[in-house]
C-alpha cells in the first residue's frame, strides 16, 4: 500500500515535506511513499529538491496553479463543490484515511491504512539524521566555512511580501539594527544580503555600505542561499522557511544565528 504526502510552496516547504518522508520511510520501510508537490499559490512553485530524493521516493509534481486562479464557475457552485470537498476531507480525516497532519503534528497518528497527508509539517522537531542528510546534500564543508569566516550573510526575504497586504516583510530599519550589533561583537568584513528582490533590499538597506569593506547583495538560487549561509560565520534571517532552514542547520552546527520576526 502506498502513503502520498503533499506538498505546496517553496523550497524551504518542500523541505519540511521531506524531513517527514525521512521518517516515515523508517516507521513503514515496506510502505511505498510518493511525495505529491502542488505548483498552485500566490506565485507558481516549482520542485527544487530533486537533488535530494532518494530512488525509494516517488514525485509526482501536480501543475494546479492555472487551473486555481482561473476557476469561473458560478459563486453559488464554487460554494457547494467547497462544502462536498470539506465534508469529505472530515471523513476521511476522522478515519484516518487522508489526514490534516497539522492538526496532529505526529507521526504516531499516521495508521498502517492512511493513504495521504495534507499539511505544512513546519512544527515538527527534526530528527538529527535529517539535518546531517541536509548539510552532505547542501555540500556543507570546513573548508568553506573557513572561506567565509568573516562575512555576515542575510537573507532578505522580500518578493511577494512587497505587495500581499495581508503579509509584512521586515522593516529595514530593525535589520540595521540587528547589523550593527552582529558588528559590534564580531570581526566582519564582508556582508552577503540575499534577497528575491535585490535591487529593493539595496535602496533599503543603503546605509551598510560603509560599515564593512565588501558589501554585495545577490540574486541566487535559493539552493545556494543555503549553501553559502550554513558556512558565514554570522547569518541573519527574515520571516521565510528557508531563513528557518538555515537557522536549524546552523543551530546543529553550533554557529551563530538570528531570525527577525514581525
Amino acid at each position: 500500500m502506498k502513503l502520498r504526502v503533499h506538498t505546496w510552496g517553496g523550497l524551504g516547504s518542500q523541505l519540511f515535506a521531506l524531513s517527514l518522508i525521512f521518517d516515515l520511510m523508517r516507521k513503514f520501510p515496506k510502505k511505498r511513499i510518493e511525495l505529491v508537490h502542488h505548483t498552485a499559490g500566490v506565485t507558481r512553485r516549482l520542485f527544487e529538491l530533486d537533488f535530494m530524493l532518494s530512488p525509494k521516493i516517488k514525485l509526482i509534481v501536480r501543475d494546479d496553479f492555472i487551473l486555481k486562479v482561473n476557476l469561473g464557475s458560478r459563486e453559488i457552485a464554487k460554494r457547494l463543490k467547497t462544502n462536498l470537498v470539506m465534508l469529505i476531507k472530515y471523513i476521511l480525516n476522522k478515519f484516518k484515511v487522508s489526514l490534516n497532519f497539522d492538526r496532529y503534528n505526529s507521526i504516531k497518528t499516521i495508521k498502517p491504512w492512511s493513504l495521504e497527508l495534507r499539511g505544512h509539517y513546519s512544527q515538527r522537531s527534526i530528527s538529527t539524521e535529517f539535518l546531517e542528510y541536509c548539510l552532505k546534500a547542501f555540500n556543507y564543508n570546513l573548508g568553506q566555512q573557513k572561506k567565509h569566516s568573516n562575512t555576515l550573510i542575510v537573507h532578505y526575504r522580500l518578493g511577494d511580501l512587497l505587495s500581499l497586504p495581508e503579509k509584512s516583510i521586515i522593516q529595514p530599519e530593525k535589520l540595521i539594527i540587528e547589523i550593527i550589533r552582529v558588528l559590534k561583537f564580531k570581526i566582519i568584513t564582508n556582508i552577503d544580503v540575499y534577497s528575491d528582490s535585490v535591487e529593493v533590499a539595496k535602496t533599503m538597506l543603503g546605509s551598510i555600505d560603509n560599515m564593512v569593506d565588501t558589501v554585495r547583495y545577490v540574486d541566487a538560487t535559493t539552493r545556494e542561499v543555503i549553501e553559502n549561509s550554513i558556512h558565514a560565520q554570522y547569518f541573519i534571517g527574515t520571516n521565510s522557511k528557508v531563513s528557518t532552514w538555515i537557522l536549524k542547520l546552523r543551530n546543529h552546527l553550533g554557529a551563530y544565528s538570528t531570525i527577525l520576526e514581525n
